[in-house]
């Protein structure tokens, strides 16, 4: 019991002294994304809408005191979207997106550190729409955004 209570008392101490001392903090976002989405729709006498979403978000913080740092994303994203839509006697319309978000962000007191996204992506969005005795209306959008943003000072 005397045992426990001490390995648990230097538990709590290391869990104090850490964020006093300099060290150095790192992130590494390394999870690949894989996304496919299919939708498909048929209207007779009736509008169809099929409607494909992918959506991917990475995000690095860092907050660092005197260390060094050292933010990567490495994953890649590969994303899929496709729409079909069929109509007889009304309206198709068919919307394929696939959105990819990635950020790192980091305030650093008395070091600078490195950042860097080095992640392949492969985005295909696919759509079409077909109607006959109504209008037909295909969007297929890609976004990809990658952004890095430092805050650093002595």
């Amino acid at each position: 019991m005397l045992r426990t209570a001490l390995f648990s008392a230097v538990a709590a101490l290391a869990d104090l002294v850490a964020p006093l001392a300099p060290a150095s903090a790192g992130q590494k976002i390394s999870a690949p994304v894989d996304q496919h989405a299919t939708s498909k729709a048929f209207g007779l006498f009736a509008p169809a809408d099929a409607l494909s979403l992918n959506q991917s978000s990475q995000v690095g913080t860092n907050l660092s005191f005197g260390g060094k740092y050292r933010q990567r994303i490495d994953a890649p994203v590969d994303q899929h979207a496709t729409s079909k839509a069929f109509s007889i006697g009304g309206d198709a319309s068919a919307t394929s997106v696939n959105l990819n978000d990635q950020q790192l962000t980091n305030a650093a007191v008395g070091r600078r550190g490195r950042q860097t996204i080095d992640a392949p992506v492969d985005q295909t969005a696919t759509a079409k729409a077909v109607s006959i005795g109504g209008s037909a209306e295909a969007t297929a959008v890609n976004s990809n955004s990658q952004v890095l943003t430092n805050e650093a000072s002595k």
